[in-house]
């Protein structure tokens, strides 16, 4: 799959995949999600901030409500982002 293709259908581009993974997180695996945060608004975060460092840098351009949630929860979202990489070495 070539960038454009994963762009259409999950409308940010590769980059972001770790940091939209780990705010979803995954039940299967036991890996919690960020409250609040689903699909299409883990897309939008990831398509203007693809990496946790850059979503921290500039979380305050961000909704309050989500801006706050994303600062409650910045430790699970470094654990999740070590679990994912954990689960899929050489692929982040």
């Amino acid at each position: 799959v070539d960038k454009e293709k994963f762009f259409q259908e999950y409308w940010f581009y590769p980059e972001g995949m770790l940091l939209y993974l780990a705010l979803l997180g995954d039940s299967s695996d036991n890996i919690p999600g960020i409250k609040g945060i689903w699909k299409k608004t883990a897309a939008k975060i990831v398509s203007q901030y693809p990496t946790f460092e850059e979503l921290i840098k500039n979380v305050d351009k961000l909704q309050d409500k989500l801006k706050q949630s994303i600062l409650d929860n910045q430790d699970l979202i470094k654990q999740n982002i070590d679990l994912i990489k954990l689960k899929h070495p050489g692929n982040f």
